[in-house]
């Protein structure tokens, strides 16, 4: 039997939806990341680095995810369980790929990340 890790996120069911979360505390040894682009690493600036790959290559989430984040807290939520393992999938391959990361992060509109920083 195999068992999933998307450390360090967090997912939960409700009775109509799926949910993955993430602190700011989860995602501190990538805080550095966005600061060297001058951005601030907040929930705000995760969203838009999920907005980049669900456009550039996960296309059939777009329409199927709702975020309710705060500055420290990242959380969206879909309508099944193969989309939450996908999100989470996505969300841990970046904390722990620092690279990968980096070229998210200089490649995304500095007006997009811009935003971020008045959430600090």
């Amino acid at each position: 039997m195999s068992i999933l890790s998307y450390s360090p996120c967090r997912l939960e069911g409700y009775p109509d939806s799926y949910s993955v979360t993430l602190t700011m505390a989860d995602t501190l040894a990538n805080h550095h990341i966005f600061e060297e682009y001058g951005y601030v690493c907040n929930a705000y600036a995760w969203e838009e680095v999920l907005n980049y790959l669900i456009e550039e290559k996960y296309h059939s989430l777009g329409d199927l995810i709702e975020y309710d984040s705060e500055p420290d807290v990242f959380v969206v939520y879909v309508k099944n369980q193969i989309d939450q393992f996908k999100i989470a999938e996505i969300l841990s391959g970046l904390l722990h790929d620092q690279y990968r990361l980096r070229e998210i992060v200089k490649v995304i509109s500095p007006d997009l990340l811009d935003n971020s920083r008045y959430f600090e």
